[in-house]
Formats: C-alpha cells, sequence, structure tokens
C-alpha cells in the first residue's frame, strides 16, 4: 500500500493457529460458526479475508501510517484490494490510559486534532463499516510495544506497569460495550460513539481475538510461559475440563494454562452479552507456539512447536 505499507499485513488466520469458539446463538442471532466456518447473521458463510492494521497496541496508541495518509484513503485502498476484514491490534494500557497521541503520529488525518485514542479507533471502526468491511479487535500485549509481549502471557505483573488477568477480563468487557455504542471513561471519556452496523447490514465487529500469539518465552522453560491444557493445579488425567474460574492460581494472576484463562475471558464476555440481551460474540482464541509431543510431558517435554 505505498508508503503506509509496512504497518499492514495481510493475516492468515489459520497461518496464526487459531481456534473459533462457536458462540452459541442468542434471542438475536449475530455472528455464529458452524463446523469450520463462519456465519453472518443473515445465514450466508463469511470467509475471512484479512489484514492487519498495526500501531495502537505500540508506544504510539495509534494505527501506524497516520503520518502519511489520511485513514480513509488506508481503508478504502484495503476495500479497493479486495480485503474484507481488518484485524486491530490494541494493548491494555492503550485501552486504560487512553491517551491523546503525539501530533507526528497523525499528521496526515486532521480530523483526528487532540482527540484520545480510542476515539481515533472508533473513527476507524466506523469508517470502515461504513464502507462493508469488518473488524476484529486484538488484544496484543499488556503493556505497549512492539511484537507479542514478551512474558509469553495474558497478563503482566511488574511494579507500576502491572496489568493483572483481572484487568485484562475487565478490559474486553469494557472493550465489547464501547463496541455496542456505551461511551467508556477509562483515561478519559469517548466522545465518538461506536456504530454497531456496518453498511451492509452486519455488525461491523466480527470478534474479539482475546490474545496475539500466547507462547513460551525463548531459552525458559516450557512452564514459565503460556501452557495448554496443564490444569494450572488441577491433574488434566483426573479433571480435563475443570471449572476454569477453580484455579488458586487465578486471584493472583500466577495461571499459566491459557485454554482455562480464554474460557474465563469468553464466559465472562458472554456472560456480560446476555445480561444486556446482545448477541453473542465471536471469541478468537489463538493456539500456544510450544506443545509436548505425544510421548513427552509439560515439565520435561520433547514438544513441537
Amino acid at each position: 500500500m505505498q508508503q503506509s505499507a509496512s504497518h499492514l499485513r495481510p493475516h492468515g488466520l489459520a497461518a496464526a493457529c487459531l481456534l473459533l469458539l462457536l458462540a452459541c446463538g442468542s434471542a438475536s442471532a449475530g455472528w455464529t460458526t458452524s463446523g469450520n466456518k463462519i456465519i453472518a447473521p443473515s445465514g450466508a458463510e463469511f470467509r475471512i479475508s484479512g489484514i492487519n492494521w498495526y500501531g495502537f497496541e505500540t508506544s504510539d496508541n495509534i494505527a501506524h501510517g497516520l503520518w502519511t495518509k489520511d485513514y480513509t484513503v488506508v481503508i478504502d485502498q484495503i476495500r479497493q484490494y479486495g480485503y474484507n476484514t481488518i484485524r486491530i491490534p490494541f494493548s491494555n494500557a492503550m485501552w486504560e490510559l487512553n491517551p491523546v497521541p503525539n501530533a507526528n503520529t497523525k499528521s496526515a488525518c486532521p480530523t483526528c486534532g487532540n482527540k484520545r485514542a480510542r476515539d481515533i479507533l472508533a473513527m476507524i471502526v466506523n469508517y470502515a463499516g461504513s464502507q462493508g468491511l469488518h473488524v476484529i479487535l486484538d488484544n496484543h500485549r499488556s503493556t505497549a510495544g512492539n511484537s507479542a509481549e514478551g512474558n509469553g502471557l495474558w497478563y503482566v505483573v511488574s511494579g507500576k506497569n502491572s496489568y493483572t488477568e483481572k484487568k485484562w477480563i475487565d478490559d474486553w468487557v469494557s472493550v465489547q460495550r464501547w463496541a455496542h455504542g456505551i461511551p467508556q471513561t477509562l483515561g478519559g471519556t469517548d466522545t465518538v460513539t461506536v456504530n454497531y452496523y456496518a453498511s451492509d447490514g452486519l455488525p461491523v465487529i466480527l470478534g474479539y481475538d482475546l490474545r496475539n500469539e500466547p507462547h513460551t518465552p525463548s531459552r525458559t522453560p516450557y512452564l514459565s510461559g503460556a501452557t495448554w491444557g496443564s490444569g494450572d493445579g488441577i491433574d488434566p488425567k483426573t479433571n480435563p475440563n475443570p471449572n476454569p474460574f477453580a484455579p488458586a492460581c487465578v486471584a493472583t494472576s500466577t495461571c499459566k494454562d491459557w485454554r482455562l484463562a480464554a474460557q474465563r475471558a469468553a464466559d465472562t464476555m458472554l456472560g456480560d452479552a446476555l445480561t444486556r440481551g446482545w448477541e453473542y460474540p465471536l471469541i478468537f482464541v489463538e493456539g500456544v507456539s510450544t506443545y509436548p509431543t505425544a510421548a513427552g510431558t509439560m515439565a520435561a517435554g520433547p514438544y513441537d512447536w
């Protein structure tokens, strides 16, 4: 995409090892799944042709490239090249602090002005929807920065930059309410209301990617990073499908089993949607980077990557 290409990346969901959790039907049908297909509220299959637009997860707290092109130009180009979905990463720091991005990060966006980060994100989501595009919101990391969170987990507990699992889940509830047009007040009250429906009559927000690339950091023991099915103190051989809220580590943000954490977040979001009479959202859950082989163990491997 010419000068703004560096921050846009074609997004192959299969390559990212994403799982779709079926969002069961509610009183008013939203996005659902059937086998390996995504089904739109109209009943038609929806095939994602997606692209990432990085930036809100970085220390800039804004989509990259707005120093070169207005967001409307970028979105028009995304549609022109045949994409139907934009995956937008963000950090918990950006969501909670909601800062005003520096002027040099948005010099080609005259309507961005002194708006805060969430308002600029709302403008991007609304314009994408007006052009018939859909959005996947991706919690990319806790702190603001590049790439995946260094500890491989969905939370960071370290001094003043602590973002606990509870904050991570609370932020997702906040995101879902924001996507339904409810202004949020974290770091400053929103002034731009998110439109729920796109021009094609379908919800603009296709779904929520709970966390980007849970993984085991390099040169660290497997059990120090995100695992799948380790049980967090509940023996998977004895109870392979425990209540995800039961492990003692939940209260202290020390859990490692990403499978159970994803259930905790999804259950909370779906519960909030049910309470408010909303359509259930699609929840995207990425697989972990490393897993013991059939002959291996969680603690000692050998592992596949």
